[in-house]
């Protein structure tokens, strides 16, 4: 795609108008979401952002926006602009695994409170726990320390449970983290640490 190798913020508009019409092939979508993730601005990235809440997106163009979105805060510390509530649409049980998973690393990053008991609800789901752990962790703050402590200290919850509540307190404050592990590896099967608590 020309104006992409161009790599030229002049071309953003053309680019973006290309993803709308759907005229970029399905497997350079991630190169071209790479791209507006390194290069855009937050206006690019909220058009970025557009292009993908809509339920008809299939999974792997919404994974490789989500994707760029992700990179973007990390790599960039940069966020669209408009209305980022709407990513709680993504943290629904029909939703892909994938986006599921990089939803839930946004609404952390982005700070989105309102996504907090939909992650609470999904660190239950069975294949959603860590990424649910993962935005929970990067949402923060006391509501996220009061909840995972309460599932770590809480002996009628699984195992698996408890050990992943500890890892993610451990990664908001190791010492914490550490006062909380004991309680739960008292109880650990046949002396083993399964869960990775011991690496946390």
């Amino acid at each position: 795609y020309l104006t992409l190798r161009a790599k030229s913020s002049r071309s953003m508009p053309q680019i973006l108008s290309a993803l709308q019409e759907g005229t970029i092939e399905t497997g350079r979508v991630p190169e071209v979401a790479d791209w507006i993730a390194r290069t855009g601005s937050a206006d690019d990235l909220g058009a970025l952002f557009d292009l993908n809440v809509n339920a008809d997106t299939p999974p792997f163009p919404q994974a490789a926006a989500l994707q760029a979105l992700v990179d973007a805060a990390s790599l960039r510390k940069i966020q669209p602009s408009g209305d980022k509530e709407r990513i709680t649409g993504f943290l629904t049980p029909v939703s892909n695994d994938d986006v599921f998973a990089l939803a839930a690393t946004l609404a952390g990053r982005w700070k989105i409170a309102s996504a907090r008991p939909l992650l609470e609800e999904a660190f239950r789901q069975a294949g959603r726990n860590a990424a649910a752990l993962e935005g929970l962790r990067l949402l923060g703050g006391q509501p996220t320390v009061a909840f995972l402590e309460g599932i770590a200290n809480d002996t009628g919850e699984s195992f698996r449970l408890r050990s992943l509540a500890v890892i993610g307190r451990a990664k908001m404050n190791p010492k914490a983290g550490a006062a909380l592990a004991l309680g739960v590896l008292r109880e650990t099967p046949d002396g083993r640490d399964p869960h990775g608590i011991f690496d946390a």
